[in-house]
């Protein structure tokens, strides 16, 4: 069961504890990275050239994100709010 606070507070988010923002970021890295695994394997393995397509566009759009969020985590880390293109 998850415990409401502001930002800034530690949560206990079932098995992990937060500790906002960069938790967070992880938390969203891992879906977005699971998300990219999972549409690249359908890629992979499938014989429908529909479903290759929407895969491919997936796994583009999924990298994108991922790549995203490793920029933002490394600005976290370096102690600045936004990262720095």
């Amino acid at each position: 069961m998850a415990r409401v606070g502001k930002p800034g507070d530690s949560r206990d988010l079932g098995r992990r504890s937060v500790h906002w923002p960069g938790a967070a970021l992880e938390i969203a890295l891992d879906a977005e990275t699971a998300g990219y695994e999972y549409y690249k394997n359908v890629l992979e393995t499938t014989s429908d050239p529909e479903i290759k397509a929407l895969a491919k566009e997936f796994v583009e759009e999924e990298s994108g994100h991922v790549a995203e969020l490793r920029k933002w985590i490394a600005a976290h880390k370096a102690g600045q709010i936004t990262p720095a293109d």
